[in-house]
């Protein structure tokens, strides 16, 4: 029995950080490396605050994002599509 519990109890709190990690980042201005790392595995996307924005982007330089007037917020693929109902960039998700 011991030895089943510790590997689960390992793998439970090795997850924590990264979970933690995410929702601190959600809103806020993120560090470069941060968001290079969680773009890397399809965690973090960026979205306009303007009323008009309906699309979530994987890259913060994409030409969608130009035109953006309020704020670029860098936030989980998950939230942009279930909190903010935004849907694909067609010009950068393909």
């Amino acid at each position: 029995m011991k030895n089943l519990l510790l590997p689960l109890f390992c793998m439970m709190f090795s997850f924590a950080p990264l979970v933690e990690t995410v929702s601190e980042l959600e809103g806020k201005p993120v560090n470069k490396n941060v968001a290079q790392f969680y773009n890397k595995v399809n965690l973090l996307v960026y979205i306009c605050k303007g009323g008009a924005a309906y699309a979530y982007h994987m890259d913060k330089a994409c030409e969608g994002l130009t035109y953006c007037t309020r704020d670029i917020i860098a936030v989980t693929k998950s939230d942009a599509k279930a909190k903010f109902k935004r849907k694909p960039c067609k010009r950068c998700s393909k």
